[in-house]
């Protein structure tokens, strides 16, 4: 089976063509698509701020996420230019990561 796969990204590639599309065909058996793993590594690496995150003393409190990656901290508790966002951690709100 033909595999084609279009790459919109690689204008994030150093030296790359500003909009320039890669394409590729391979040649493959099987094609997974994996979905539903757990990523919260963010939970560990963020404990020690939990008295800044919105509703951060209930247990089992998870840190909050808007649609840029930021994490939502509780009003007032951080200065508004500054802040932390996530890459890999956001699947149940923005979908499966991609890992490279």
């Amino acid at each position: 089976m033909k595999l084609y796969i279009r790459d919109k990204s690689p204008q994030y590639e150093f030296g790359a063509p500003v909009g320039e599309e890669k394409e590729e065909v391979m040649d493959v058996d099987v094609v997974f698509v994996a979905t539903g793993y757990m990523r919260n590594v963010h939970e560990e690496l963020l404990c020690d701020a939990r008295a800044l995150m919105k509703g951060g003393a209930r247990e089992g409190a998870k840190w909050e996420v808007s649609r840029d990656y930021r994490v939502q901290f509780a009003e007032g508790k951080v200065s508004e230019d500054a802040g932390v966002w996530l890459q890999g951690c956001c699947e149940s709100t923005h979908g499966v990561s991609r890992f490279i």
